[in-house]
């Protein structure tokens, strides 16, 4: 039996581990996007500006 119940807690404390694990992977990648997604909408619209601003300069 204590053999047994050594071995279901190992068990449940991988998958524990595995899941907490993912989750965090998971946060971070979400992240990760966020901040690149960001970044490409600054980027564009920092172009969009200066495009705009060098088409008022010519007017």
């Amino acid at each position: 039996l204590a053999a047994f119940f050594l071995a279901g807690a190992l068990r449940f404390t991988a998958f524990f581990l595995a899941a907490f694990f993912l989750a965090g992977a998971l946060r971070f990648t979400a992240f990760f996007l966020a901040a690149f997604f960001l970044a490409g909408a600054l980027r564009l619209t920092t172009f969009r500006l200066e495009a705009f601003l060098a088409i008022e300069r010519r007017l």
